[in-house]
């Protein structure tokens, strides 16, 4: 059985709810289950956090608090606080970028500051907006990052260049990497509410919206408007539907307003200053009946089915997709709700059959930043990763989920299909036509010999790969000579001036094998194509 849950934020505003019970009242953060009932599973103190300040992981809650310059980190599995991290700017969005394990934070002076939670690097982005960063989101391939602000810009960045290791910020192209890597800037008013579809970068669109009611369908890689819709009010928040059939924006007046994008693709349009215009007005806005308040957050169900709510009042509504109304009230919380995040259900089967969770956060370490001096990968010799493995290997996944988690078709998959088009045409010689067995053996042998070749290949990097690790080790073992050397100068007596004379003669006596190892991991770094066959 599937169980579906979500976490929810308040802003504390108001004195504790008197129908709260006690244990609740200083309870900021909390975690429903709402299928197949709903009822409260855990809660998380001392938290108060603005609208899109909370962050959710496999194994920890992340919560920028509204008063002060920190960040509450929660974990899921013992259900305590783990840790408060402190940063020097205030914090006005957050987002989470689940495969790198990266907590990107929007900052007051208009900067992106990713922390690594399970390395503790902490990289900042160039302060390209003008205003403080309210918006946050990650695309699902964890290869963008959009950024909204008050200054009426999205800003687009690659996550992979703000956490290059490149010294002097610069990437390999020569040029800078810690900048946007192009600016959607067609509004004319300040960013309300931002979110983005679930397809690959290359061909995923956004939504944005602004304080004039207006709403941008845009293309991400070229920050091309493919629709303009004028809506009844400002939206608040945006939550889009997992298949990308729908837009759903939340506004003040605690109604929602649909935006079918399918049919939206098909309309007759008008032609505007801003491109093609379309104007929904109140007839595809879903409203409630009680005094809910402001909407400011919204999200969607795994399967689009329900929608889910939180309310200046404290009120947290799930409404019903098909029915366009409140199915029922899940909470009254008694505070401002600021964030809400559906889950994705338990029971479903993972997108990555092997992966790693981060059982407890590295806090942040600034010392990688000072490092000047990182080898010829300009990645620091303390860096390390603290993670857990976890779920199963393939081999140990039934056939079925393998089918639903892999790119593409399995080889067990393809080999049965192979071996049930061979025996066909073997039992049925007279009714199967010759090309299309000759078609089955051809598709046979080449089906063998890429495994040969993929196997062949899988050796040759496992060799690379050890010939590397033999190198670093190795780059290890003169980098301690040369300490060695400093510190027992230092033993017998000698000034520093003296030991370091020592450290630097060790230094050049290892300098041709240094530079011999540099040339091997050049060497290798674009090795020739393999000949396997």
């Amino acid at each position: 059985m599937l169980t579906g849950s979500l976490i929810a934020a308040t802003l504390t505003v108001n004195a504790p709810s008197q129908h709260l019970a006690a244990s609740l009242k200083d309870v900021g953060v909390f975690q429903y289950d709402i299928q197949p009932q709903t009822t409260l599973r855990t809660g998380f103190k001392k938290s108060s956090t603005n609208p899109r300040c909370l962050a959710v992981s496999r194994a920890h809650i992340y919560a920028a608090q509204a008063t002060k310059a920190v960040v509450h980190v929660y974990s899921r599995q013992k259900g305590n606080l783990e840790a408060t991290v402190p940063f020097p700017d205030r914090i006005h969005s957050v987002a989470f970028a689940e495969a790198a394990q990266v907590l990107i934070l929007g900052t007051d002076d208009g900067k992106l500051v990713l922390w690594e939670v399970g390395t503790g690097r902490i990289t900042t982005s160039s302060a390209s907006h003008l205003q403080a960063v309210t918006q946050l989101r990650v695309t699902p391939d964890n290869d963008l990052i959009l950024s909204g602000s008050p200054d009426t810009t999205v800003q687009i960045w690659s996550l992979s260049q703000l956490l290059s290791f490149s010294s002097s910020a610069h990437s390999y192209s020569g040029e800078a990497s810690n900048v946007p890597i192009n600016t959607f800037e067609n509004h004319r008013n300040p960013i309300t509410a931002l979110s983005c579809g679930n397809s690959r970068s290359s061909t995923n669109f956004a939504v944005s919206a602004a304080a004039d009611s207006t709403c941008h369908i845009w293309q991400i890689q070229s920050c091309q408007i493919l629709r303009t819709v004028l809506l009844p009010a400002a939206p608040m928040c945006i939550a889009i539907d997992p298949a990308d059939r729908a837009a759903y924006l939340g506004d003040e007046s605690g109604s929602i307003s649909h935006i079918d994008l399918i049919e939206l693709g098909q309309s007759t349009v008008t032609s505007g200053e801003s491109g093609r215009l379309t104007d929904i007005g109140k007839q595809k806005q879903w409203t409630t009946s009680s005094n809910a308040g402001s909407m400011h957050c919204l999200d969607v169900s795994y399967d689009g089915t329900y929608l889910v709510s939180g309310h200046t009042h404290g009120d947290l509504l799930r409404w019903d997709v098909a029915k366009h109304k409140v199915m029922s009230d899940v909470s009254k919380l008694g505070q401002p709700i600021s964030n809400v995040q559906i889950l994705r259900p338990e029971g479903l089967p993972e997108a990555t059959p092997v992966s790693f969770d981060i059982v407890e956060v590295t806090k942040p370490r600034l010392e990688f930043a000072a490092q000047s001096d990182s080898g010829s990968t300009n990645i620091p010799a303390t860096y390390k990763l603290h993670a857990s493995l976890r779920g199963k290997r393939q081999s140990e996944t039934n056939a079925v989920a393998l089918a639903m988690t892999t790119d593409g078709w399995p080889s067990s998959i393809l080999d049965a299909a192979v071996d049930a088009v061979s025996r066909s045409g073997a039992d049925s010689q007279s009714q199967v036509p010759k090309s299309t067995l000759r078609q089955a053996e051809t598709l046979k042998t080449e089906n063998e010999q890429l495994k040969r070749n993929l196997a062949a290949h899988k050796e040759a990097e496992l060799q690379r790969m050890e010939r590397s690790l033999q190198r670093m080790a190795r780059r290890e073992d003169i980098d301690l000579d040369r300490r060695k050397a400093y510190h027992q100068a230092i033993k017998n007596g000698a000034d520093r001036k003296t030991a370091n004379g020592a450290m630097l003669e060790v230094e050049a006596a290892s300098q041709r094998e240094r530079d011999q190892l540099d040339a091997d991991s050049d060497a290798e770094a674009f090795p020739d194509a393999m000949d396997v066959g």
